[in-house]
């Protein structure tokens, strides 16, 4: 039984997939198993990330919901929050998630780009 508490983990890939995160990982300096390693610890960090807005979009839709005051806020807020995080992600990100909220059965925000000129207050 080894001593550290690290396993090896073999999987198989394709070619055409071994050859561009084989690339990708060269063009970072690094070993292919610590880039596909660092990848799935960014996927795992971003769905928490998602999940996390998730439930914030939820409980900021659930006064709207159940018909109660306080919550005319909560459409501004959601967008605010989807426009600003947008305007953080990559392209890819984006992609990612959406492909998860069209996964879950829900519609997907197609509105403008975000602009990144501020207004004047």
């Amino acid at each position: 039984m080894p001593t550290d508490r690290s396993q090896v983990v073999a999987i198989r890939l394709d070619y055409a997939t071994w050859e561009r995160y084989s690339a990708e990982a060269s063009a970072k300096h690094l070993g292919l198993s610590t880039y596909l390693r660092q990848r799935l610890e960014e996927q795992d960090r971003l769905l928490a990330e998602f999940a996390s807005l998730r439930q914030s979009m939820e409980d900021l839709a659930a006064p709207a919901s159940a018909g109660t005051s306080g919550g005319g806020a909560a459409p501004g807020v959601a967008l605010e929050t989807l426009l600003l995080c947008r305007a953080m992600a990559q392209p890819q990100r984006v992609d990612m998630v959406q492909s998860e909220v069209r996964r879950v059965g829900l519609d997907v925000w197609e509105g403008p780009a975000p602009t990144t000129s501020r207004r004047s207050r």
